[in-house]
């Protein structure tokens, strides 16, 4: 038993410090560290061998990296996402001078009211609970293409809303000429 503990300490580590190497947060590194250990856990009894533990462990840990990025740029950067669509452009935007983030919240969860009853739901699990759009599918037992569409109605229905309700919450952001229009 405590060969086996040695062991499990030791790969923990090997890990701990691979992770860590990469996403410099310990938090973070603490989180994939323990989701791959879940992992290897789980699967164990379908190792079939053909590749050693080491190298099956670092591809789990590899892969939980990668899901780690993944997520971290579809929930941490959706508000931005958000914003860089109201401009309309891919450039760097420094948005805490542009716009505030609570107020734009604020007039989305006002203004969301106005949606179709599908649009508002899915908008607000996907913006404000951080839900992803395979996530809201799910739970609701639709296709996640029907949500995705959506979703796009609801954005450019809310951006159509915010440049006719809201202009100065956006004036900095958008150019006149600029502007989406609802439907479709």
């Amino acid at each position: 038993m405590e060969k086996e503990d040695r062991s499990l300490k030791t790969l923990r580590t090997r890990i701990f410090r691979h992770v860590l190497a990469v996403v410099r947060d310990t938090d973070s590194a603490e989180d994939i560290c323990q989701e791959v250990l879940r992992q290897v856990w789980v699967g164990l009894g379908s190792f079939r061998g053909e590749a050693s533990v080491s190298s099956w462990t670092h591809r789990i840990t590899l892969n939980a990296i990668c899901t780690f990025y993944r997520r971290e740029s579809v929930e941490g950067k959706a508000r931005e996402k958000w914003a860089v669509g109201l401009h309309g452009t891919d450039g760097d935007l420094d948005l805490d001078n542009q716009i505030d983030l609570g107020s734009l919240d604020e007039a989305l969860k006002d203004l969301s009211r106005f949606l179709p009853k599908g649009q508002r739901a899915d908008f607000a699990q996907w913006h404000f609970h951080g839900l992803r759009p395979a996530e809201i599918a799910r739970s609701s037992g639709r296709c996640p293409g029907t949500v995705r569409a959506n979703l796009h109605k609801a954005r450019r229905n809310l951006r159509h809303r915010l440049l006719s309700e809201r202009p100065r919450l956006v004036s900095d952001l958008l150019p006149v000429s600029r502007t989406s229009t609802p439907g479709r």
